[in-house]
């Protein structure tokens, strides 16, 4: 188990402007996490972590599924958990375990009450070795009461691609 050191790649979630953890790949040396729009692999001495920063006070609805990317047949599982701050969120606490060949996963259906500054981090642990550890994470965040998000809050030409208008002050991202 790993957990005094992780590689976060922030997904890019100020006022909620996923863009899904750009650029396309991320990694380091060998040693470090790999991540990439579709997955991400946990290194062999870091864990691979995607972090939301609450933007104001309010509700998150967390909408989630982790599952194995595809049916190794040489990995040894993985290790999965989502913090508030430093607080499991889910699993209530320690870690889930991932079979390496099950590619349905868990479903994460949390509510969770932030302030302007905490952070909600999607975890990803090697387990015994980090060879064959993929992981599929699916995240859909919505948040209220919402903040109403300005032009100038996203980046792009088109500042609400990808989002949805939930009703007003209400924003979900897909």
């Amino acid at each position: 188990m790993n957990t005094n050191t992780a590689v976060t790649a922030n997904a890019d979630f100020d006022y909620f402007n996923v863009t899904q953890l750009l650029p396309p790949h991320w990694s380091g040396d060998s040693s470090d996490a790999t991540m990439t729009s579709n997955y991400v692999i946990p290194g062999s001495s870091t864990d691979a972590v995607q972090k939301w920063v609450a933007p104001t006070d309010g509700t998150v609805q967390v909408a989630a599924r982790v599952a194995s990317h595809d049916t190794y047949v040489q990995g040894d599982d993985f290790r999965v958990k989502l913090l508030k701050n430093t607080a499991n969120v889910w699993p209530s606490s320690g870690w889930q375990t991932v079979d390496k060949a099950d590619t349905t996963g868990y479903a994460i259906s949390e509510t969770i009450t932030v302030t302007k500054g905490d952070v909600l981090a999607f975890v990803t642990n090697r387990n015994s070795d980090g060879a064959y550890d993929v992981a599929d994470w699916n995240i859909e965040l919505t948040m209220s009461p919402g903040v109403n998000p300005l032009s100038s809050d996203f980046e792009g030409t088109t500042p609400t691609i990808g989002w949805t208008p939930l009703n007003t002050g209400r924003w979900a991202v897909n």
